[in-house]
C-alpha cells in the first residue's frame, strides 16, 4: 500500500487528508463510486498508517488516550467565525458546480446563528481551526494489511447528535420535516444503494423523512473543504405531501426548499462532524 507521510489525527494532520493527497481525491474511492454514497451512510474512514512507524505512535497508553468513542459533548455557539466558514463552504460547494450551496447561500448566514456539539475538553483554538481534526477517535487502532487502522469518530452514533437533529426535526412549524444531503460525487447515473434519493437534473440528494430512525438522519451531513456536501433540514414544499424514492423534482422544488430550511449542516473538522446553522427567529412587533 502506498507510504502516508502525514500521520493519523493524533498527530500532524488528520488521516482522511492523508488518504484524499494518495488517492487523488476525498473518497478514497474514485468519484461517483458506491462509497462516495455509502460514506454518508456507514461513516467507515479509517486512516492508514505504515506498519513500521505504526508501534511507536500507538503504545500502550497512547492507544487509551486515542480511543473515546463516548466523549461528552457540549455546545458550543459560533460567532462571525462560524458564519464566516459556513458562508464560504457553501460558496465551495457552489464553485464545485453544485446546486445547494449557491441557493443556501442566499440566506442571511451572518444573522444566523451557527453552533456545534464538540467534545467537552477541546482546546479553545482548536475548536474554532474547523479545517482540522478535533474529535476522539471512535475505537482503538487495530493492525491490518500491513498497517494500522484508526476508526475516526462517527457523529451519528453519538446519542447528543441524534437528538439535536431530531429535535431540529420536531420543531413547531410546517411540517413533515425531512433531512436532505446533496451528494457531491454521485450523478444521476451513479449506482447506489437502494436508499433514499431524488435528483433534480442529474444532481443526487439523500434524504430521511421524520419518520425514521433518527440515527438514519444523522448520517446524511458531514463533509469537509476539500468535499463540500451540504445537508439542510427543511419540509416539503407546498403541494407536495412526500418524495419517492428514485423521483425527480424541478429546480423550483429545491429552491422552495431552501428557501424554507430551518438548518444548515456543514461538514467540518476534516469530515468528523459538523456545524449546525440556524435563522435567528424573527422578534414579535
Amino acid at each position: 500500500m502506498p507510504t502516508a507521510r502525514a500521520t493519523t489525527r493524533i498527530g500532524t494532520t488528520s488521516a482522511a487528508s492523508a488518504l484524499a493527497r494518495l488517492n487523488g481525491d476525498g473518497l478514497g474511492a474514485k468519484s461517483g463510486s458506491k462509497s462516495d454514497y455509502g460514506r454518508h451512510r456507514a461513516r467507515a474512514v479509517w486512516s492508514c498508517l505504515q506498519c513500521t512507524s505504526a508501534a511507536s505512535r500507538f503504545g500502550g497508553s497512547q492507544m487509551t488516550q486515542a480511543a473515546r468513542p463516548n466523549a461528552f459533548l457540549v455546545r458550543r455557539e459560533f460567532g462571525q467565525e462560524g458564519a464566516a466558514y459556513v458562508q464560504s463552504y457553501l460558496d465551495s460547494n457552489a464553485a464545485f458546480g453544485k446546486r445547494l450551496g449557491r441557493l443556501l447561500a442566499r440566506r442571511d448566514i451572518e444573522a444566523g446563528s451557527t453552533w456545534a456539539l464538540v467534545p467537552a475538553d477541546s482546546p479553545p483554538q482548536q475548536i474554532v481551526d474547523f479545517e482540522d481534526g478535533l474529535f476522539p477517535n471512535s475505537g482503538f487502532p487495530i493492525m491490518a494489511h500491513g498497517g494500522v487502522l484508526v476508526p475516526k469518530f462517527n457523529p451519528a452514533s453519538s446519542t447528543q447528535i441524534q437528538r439535536a437533529v431530531a429535535d431540529l426535526m420536531a420543531q413547531p412549524g410546517v411540517s413533515p420535516r425531512l433531512v436532505c444531503a446533496e451528494l457531491i460525487h454521485a450523478r444521476r447515473d451513479t449506482p447506489l444503494p437502494d436508499d433514499n434519493v431524488f435528483y433534480c437534473g442529474d444532481d443526487v440528494y439523500a434524504y430521511q423523512t421524520a419518520d425514521a430512525p433518527v440515527e438514519a438522519a444523522a448520517h446524511l451531513p458531514g463533509g469537509a473543504t476539500w468535499r463540500p456536501s451540504v445537508a439542510m433540514i427543511t419540509s416539503f414544499p407546498t403541494g407536495l405531501e412526500g418524495i419517492s424514492n428514485g423521483s425527480s423534482v424541478g429546480p423550483e422544488v429545491l429552491d422552495e426548499m431552501a428557501t424554507t430550511a430551518v438548518a444548515i449542516m456543514v461538514g467540518a473538522w476534516d469530515d468528523e462532524a459538523f456545524l449546525f446553522w440556524e435563522p435567528k427567529p424573527k422578534r414579535g412587533l
